[in-house]
């Protein structure tokens, strides 16, 4: 009775584990010291394309981890997964592939780790995820970083990034402007510093501030006229800061009242030709 009442419960202890088991996502199997494996979910089954009965008893290592991203060998003597069997190290590895029953990988996330039995190694469980659309999206982002960062380095406009007047990130054009860059004080570059408090008010009540026109010290502590336009940017999800960029306008200007002094010299002329004209005729 006593065997009976035994058995069942590590039948009810079996299926409870193989329920389990059953019911997560990720891929789990569970190899000996040799490296065969004992037992796998369906979720790896499903992952690998191979159905339990073709692997277990197999080493897994020649079966799905034979070879990386390249194509190029991979030695069981280095693999991570081994180590866990076979010297009884816990390994984490979110940049290797995994082998499908029809010869193609998938990149994975994997933790191995060992079994132990009275302090001996008996084997090891291996859980795997596929992590190939993650894989896609850092690449479709390291891209898009790496043509910002191209924008931001070849701009003719300075941008930079500051929290509470300090300043944490500055382009080539911000430092070639103003002579500062990351952990300097952007408030020392106002000419009239009361004009930074009124901006960072304009910019808490509107959001925004677009092609304002201020003065700002250059480099070499000359006055040049500065347009801006500020963006509120928080950064881990805690600190308030401000995105700007910042265009040297003083040359445009410069031209810009040489025009006007052109033109009004010319309106001037214009009259006086006119006068004369009149004075002619008469």
């Amino acid at each position: 009775t006593e065997r009976k009442a035994a058995d069942e419960a590590v039948r009810a202890s079996e299926e409870r584990l193989r329920l389990i088991l059953e019911s997560v996502g990720e891929g789990i199997f569970g190899v000996d010291t040799d490296g065969k494996m004992m037992f796998m979910n369906s979720a790896a089954s499903r992952l690998l394309g191979y159905e339990p009965e073709e692997l277990i008893g197999k080493r897994v290592h020649e079966k799905i981890h034979h070879s990386h991203g390249d194509g190029s060998p991979y030695p069981v003597e280095i693999c991570p997964m081994s180590k866990a069997f076979t010297h009884g190290a816990t390994e984490t590895i979110n940049d290797e592939m995994l082998w499908r029953k029809d010869g193609s990988g998938f990149s994975v996330e994997y933790t191995a780790t060992p079994v132990l039995q009275d302090g001996k190694i008996t084997g090891a469980v291996i859980t795997f995820r596929d992590i190939t659309e993650r894989k896609e999206v850092e690449e479709a982002l390291s891209v898009e970083q790496e043509r910002l960062q191209e924008i931001l380095d070849t701009s003719p406009v300075g941008v930079a990034f500051s929290t509470k007047g300090e300043i944490h990130f500055a382009n080539p054009r911000f430092k070639e402007m103003f002579g500062v860059g990351a952990g300097d004080s952007s408030p020392n570059l106002y000419v009239h510093p009361e004009e930074r408090e009124t901006l960072v008010q304009r910019l808490a009540d509107e959001g925004k501030v677009e092609n304002y026109e201020l003065q700002m010290y250059n480099r070499d502590h000359q006055v040049r006229d500065i347009l801006v336009s500020y963006l509120p940017i928080t950064i881990d999800d805690e600190e308030e800061g401000i995105l700007g960029w910042l265009l040297d306008i003083s040359d445009r200007k410069k031209a810009e009242e040489g025009i006007k002094e052109k033109f009004e010299e010319l309106t001037r002329f214009r009259r006086l030709a006119i006068g004369r004209e009149k004075k002619m005729i008469e």
